[in-house]
């Protein structure tokens, strides 16, 4: 929101209605740019492109339907494991799927998914 006559909004703001002309099939490219770029930041110890990266991934979950479940997917791209990048690979690709409505792949991925992640203590 603009407080001040003559301020301009946050990069922020801008992505954010930029994300919301886009279509999905557009989001869910962008998410698997920005999810890429999260990733290579986070091994590489990139704590500003990691920050940028997820600020982004933010802005698009915004205009996602919660089930395609962009927060669980931004919590397995910040992991460095082998376990994380599957997992993350594993949320865009079921988030493409539901847009698809290909529902048989869906289920398939969450079986995936569940064993995959870590059980509560």
């Amino acid at each position: 929101a603009l407080d001040k006559p003559g301020e301009h909004p946050s990069s922020g703001e801008v992505d954010e209605v930029g994300y919301a002309l886009m279509s999905e099939a557009d989001r869910l490219n962008e998410l698997t740019k920005l999810v890429g770029r999260l990733r290579y930041a986070a091994e590489g110890g990139d704590t500003t492109t990691v920050d940028e990266a997820e600020s982004h991934i933010r802005g698009i979950a915004k205009q996602m339907p919660e089930n395609r479940r962009i927060d669980r997917l931004l919590t397995a791209a910040h992991s460095k494991s082998p376990q994380g990048a599957r997992l993350a690979q594993l949320y865009l690709e079921r988030a493409y799927c539901l847009y698809r409505e290909d529902y048989l792949r869906v289920k398939a991925l969450d079986a995936e998914i569940a064993a995959m992640e870590p059980r509560p203590a």
